[in-house]
Order: C-alpha cells, then structure tokens, then sequence
C-alpha cells in the first residue's frame, strides 16, 4: 500500500555563482535536502529552521539572490514500500535511492527528493489540483490510497 499525503516543505531558491553554490552545498544545514538545479541556482528543502536571511547571510556572492519561494509550490509525499513503482507509473526519471532529481512528472515540471521509500514530488503551485487527480487516478491500480 502506497500513501499519498499532502505536505507543506519550504523552499528557498539561491540564484548566486556555480562557486558559492557548490560552498553552500558543501556546508551541513541540518534538515533540509538540496536540489542543484542549474549551475547557478541550488534549491534548499525542507528544514523549517533554514530561513532566506540566514542563507543570504551565509552564501560568498555579493550578487547571490536568495527567496523563500515556499508558496510557489505544492508538494505531496508518495510514501510505502510500492512508492518507486507508483512513481514509474507517473514518470520516465530514474531516482536516486536518496537525493534530488527534476524532470517530467505526469506530464508536469516537478522537483523531486527521494529518501528510500518516501518520495515527495513538488510541482508549481497552480498545477496542484491536476497534479493531485493524476496521481489519484493512475495510482488507482498500484494501490495508492490518500492519507487522512
């Protein structure tokens, strides 16, 4: 059985130079995942105790742009031991056993973390509801059920 749960995960975007991203992805912020998405932009997830001001304070790039963009995404957690095959379903992407992947998720841009059987799947704000009945509907068959 395979859970899927809506959860609220903080995001904060670093736009700063290929260097203070690598600096910072190097530094241990305890409970949170990070996400290189590009060369110059590195995603800080999770952690409630990471905030945008102490991240900009932090980083080693006068020019560094740093948001809390928590708002501009919806998350859920596919979460069971059948998670990586509902996934499939829903996706080409190969995970990793943990760690940060993006790509095509039902047809929808998304940012992914995996950690083992859990897997939380983060799409833009205003595909939620979409995003929500496609994994409702093609979990179906895998097992899914919705968390209360």
């Amino acid at each position: 059985m395979v859970e899927l749960r809506a959860v609220t995960v903080s995001v904060i975007d670093v736009l700063a130079s290929p260097e203070a991203c690598d600096a910072l992805a190097a530094a241990a912020l305890d409970g949170t995942s990070l996400g290189r998405a590009a060369p110059d932009e590195l995603l800080v997830i999770g952690g409630t105790s990471v905030t945008a001001d102490h991240i900009a304070s932090a980083i080693d790039d006068p020019d560094a742009l740093v948001l809390d963009v928590t708002d501009a995404w919806s998350s859920w957690t596919l979460e069971g031991s059948g998670a990586p095959d509902v996934f499939a379903r829903l996706s080409e992407l190969r995970l990793p056993g943990r760690g940060f992947a993006q790509g095509a998720v039902g047809n929808m841009a998304a940012k992914i973390v995996v950690d083992g059987d859990r897997i939380t799947v983060m799409v833009p704000s205003m595909l939620a509801g979409a995003f929500h009945e496609r994994v409702l509907r093609d979990g179906r068959l895998a097992g899914v059920r919705e968390a209360t």
